[in-house]
């Protein structure tokens, strides 16, 4: 009885150590996915940004002298745009990305291929304005997004998105002109047979199924925009900032909420290049 005894306790034990193993090889197992998992949604829960300094290298954009000094749009979108991408980058889960870094020549396609590259959740053009024939007006804010007869979704997410820097630079005490759109002129189409979007960044960013606005701060030739708005690196700072916060609050970065309900957003359409046809309405947001 003993020997049988001993046996048995000694298989017994055998089974309670396999039984232990293969307990402990489960727990692990279960910690690794549980990590990968969080890893996964870490990763996808990361908003990427990409911030379009306009124009730079030959291209100065819009210009106006002062004080006997040249003032190129081209050096204050970078600086904007830099502000900007310090502020964004203080809030968790942001990766921001500058279509360039200086001074340089950028084609209007390579700064959306650029977005595509860095697989940006979202692009935003930088530039300021100048006094046209188009839009009517010579003063203020506005933001150009897509029409919204080709991938609807995304020209919705740029019109609210428009909204809340509207609503952020409006804060600074520049006027707000609205959303412009504007419609090709030589015919060019989408897929579906709309009349596609006039300005480079809008269409192809649309092509590329990423959400591409432009954000026109304040007009350069306008003395008081000027004087108050652009004239110092201190009020650059202030724009840049502005921006960022509005992309924080429509995307709710950080402990950023979006208040703005029921917004009355002027809108105007462009449809030819004397601008004789634009329609002018309204759209509400929220």
């Amino acid at each position: 009885m003993r020997k049988k005894t001993g046996k048995v306790i000694a298989v017994m034990l055998i089974t309670a150590v396999l039984v232990l193993a293969g307990c402990q090889s489960k727990g692990q197992s279960t910690a690794q996915s549980e990590n990968t998992d969080t890893d996964a949604a870490e990763t996808a829960s990361e908003l990427v940004i990409e911030i379009d300094p306009g124009h730079g290298g030959d291209q100065p954009g819009a210009c106006a002298e002062y004080s006997g000094t040249e003032i190129m749009e081209k050096d204050l979108n970078l600086k904007i745009a830099q502000y900007m991408k310090e502020a964004l980058e203080r809030y968790p889960g942001t990766k921001v990305y500058l279509t360039r870094e200086g001074d340089q020549d950028v084609d209007l396609e390579d700064r959306v291929a650029k977005a595509k590259e860095d697989k940006a959740d979202l692009l935003v053009s930088i530039h300021n304005n100048a006094d046209g024939k188009l839009a009517g007006y010579d003063n203020g804010c506005t933001v150009l997004t897509a029409k919204g007869d080709y991938k609807p979704s995304y020209a919705q997410t740029e019109q609210e998105l428009a909204c809340c820097i509207l609503a952020e630079l409006e804060d600074l005490g520049i006027e707000n002109q609205g959303i412009l759109l504007r419609t090709s002129e030589n015919n060019s189409r989408y897929e579906n047979g709309s009349l596609s979007d006039y300005y480079s960044i809008v269409k192809n960013s649309l092509l590329s199924e990423i959400p591409g606005i432009i954000v026109e701060h304040a007009f350069i030739d306008d003395p008081e925009d000027y004087q108050k708005f652009l004239s110092s690196d201190e009020k650059l700072k202030q724009l840049g900032e502005a921006d960022a916060k509005a992309v924080a609050k429509y995307y709710r970065l950080g402990n950023e909420k979006n208040e703005l309900k029921n917004v009355e957003e002027k809108i105007l359409l462009i449809s030819d290049p004397e601008g004789k046809n634009n329609k002018h309405y309204s759209q509400t947001y929220f």
